[in-house]
């Protein structure tokens, strides 16, 4: 499906904005899905975070987060850990590499919300150019007007994403696309020496196809996407001598582990070591039997925080798996909050105060709306522009007419508002918070 919306956004990056479909944001074009972890990113992306949480939880395949991987997921100290502020921590490590890698779960809009309060310190610090697996190649229209819009990538269309490129947009942060499905690679030989080479990638620079790439490139269930990856970022690299970089992957792409995962595929080529940083293992989930030990005992209280030792020193989590033995994954974990609501929303959505809650009612009238719909707010200048085409700032699920909650919406800007059922539209109006 990935793949799919990836060549549809490059066919289509040049349409006009009309060709877009708000039936994307509607549940009942997920509802016969059978893959609960599509689900779970699916109910995410309409602010339907409890629900999400849910169906991520009851999907046993995905990613250890469950309850027959709790009793064998531990940490290797018997030392008091601490919680402490992120970027004061990872600074003394960040100064010793070139590269920052940050995961984050596609259906955890946390793993945005985390990064955006570092955005500005990390670029004043010299990282002004970050690698994103959601973004698609050649976003013409994002580059035309400055802000993200629906062919920006598939996992952006998620608000707190979008409000996640904004920032960095508007700090400028050079944004990279990675992700294979436009340049074919493959390997060929040159004076004798066998490469990796692209003939559609613009002045490609061979790569050496030494024994460890050949085996990872030969891993048949990850290795040629793994390595594609990482290829395509270092070309990135070299072409435009860019010093320092973050990469915002997905999942374990950047662990540190012997599988040829694309983070120790670019370790090899740069020979940097880098500092990896894992925020989807200790976070919230549906229930907290889910959770796991060290997560109950160290969940912070309001905004996500890195848990270490006191000192500062990297917290080694492994995981043992009787198949792969005891490995290390990540050099530090960002642990995340429970979350709080106020109207039936978190309280991070508010992006730390800076934006406040607006109640339906007090917006649409919900006399002559059925019990269920999806409600959209979109930036007025944005949708002016862009149309359906526009990433949402906020998306709100209406099922129940006894309660009244609220958007999320930065105060002092103009609106576009409107209740969608099925991709059909029931109502809209333009709405302004300015005071």
């Amino acid at each position: 499906m990935r793949y799919g919306l990836l060549l549809l956004s490059l066919a289509c990056s040049l349409c006009a904005a009309a060709q877009c479909d708000t039936f994307y944001y509607d549940y009942d074009h997920y509802r016969m899905h059978r893959d609960l972890h599509e689900v779970s990113q699916y109910l995410s992306m309409i602010g339907a975070q409890r629900e999400a949480l849910l169906a991520d939880d009851t999907d046993s395949r995905y990613h250890g987060l469950k309850l027959r991987d709790l009793e064998v997921f531990n940490y290797d100290t018997a030392e008091q850990l601490v919680t402490a502020e992120i970027l004061p921590t990872l600074r003394p490590a960040l100064a010793r590499t070139h590269a920052l890698v940050i995961n984050e779960a596609h259906n955890i809009p946390t793993s945005r919300t985390n990064l955006l309060p570092l955005i500005s310190d990390l670029r004043k610090m010299g990282y002004k150019d970050i690698f994103m697996e959601t973004l698609a190649w050649h976003d013409t229209l994002r580059e035309k007007y400055g802000y993200p819009d629906m062919h920006t990538g598939y996992y952006s269309r998620e608000v707190m994403y979008g409000a996640l490129l904004r920032r960095l947009m508007a700090d400028s942060i050079r944004l990279h696309a990675y992700e294979e499905g436009i340049y074919a690679i493959d390997t060929a030989r040159r004076d004798s020496t066998l490469t990796f080479i692209s003939a559609d990638y613009p002045d490609w620079i061979p790569v050496a196809a030494d024994s460890f790439m050949l085996e990872a490139w030969s891993d048949a269930l990850i290795g040629k996407r793994e390595v594609t990856q990482a290829l395509l970022i270092y070309q990135q690299l070299m072409h435009e001598q860019i010093d320092r970089y973050i990469i915002f992957c997905g999942y374990g792409h950047g662990q540190r582990s012997e599988q040829p995962w694309m983070g120790a595929i670019l370790r090899h080529l740069t020979q940097d070591t880098m500092v990896v940083v894992d925020q989807t293992l200790l976070r919230e989930h549906s229930s907290a039997a889910y959770d796991y030990d060290i997560y109950r005992r160290y969940a912070p209280a309001d905004h996500a925080m890195l848990l270490s030792h006191a000192d500062g020193r990297p917290l080694r989590i492994r995981r043992s798996a009787p198949d792969t033995g005891t490995i290390q994954l990540y050099d530090y974990y960002i642990i995340t909050p429970r979350a709080e609501l106020q109207y039936s929303r978190a309280t991070w959505r508010t992006l730390g105060d800076e934006r406040r809650y607006y109640p339906i009612s007090r917006i649409l009238d919900r006399n002559i709306l059925p019990a269920s719909y999806l409600v959209l707010a979109y930036y007025m200048n944005e949708y002016s522009r862009l149309g359906d085409c526009a990433i949402p700032v906020d998306i709100l699920q209406v099922n129940d007419k006894k309660k009244d909650p609220a958007l999320v919406l930065d105060p002092g800007r103009k609106y576009y508002i409107k209740a969608t059922l099925n991709g059909r539209e029931l109502m809209s109006k333009k709405y302004s918070t300015v005071e």
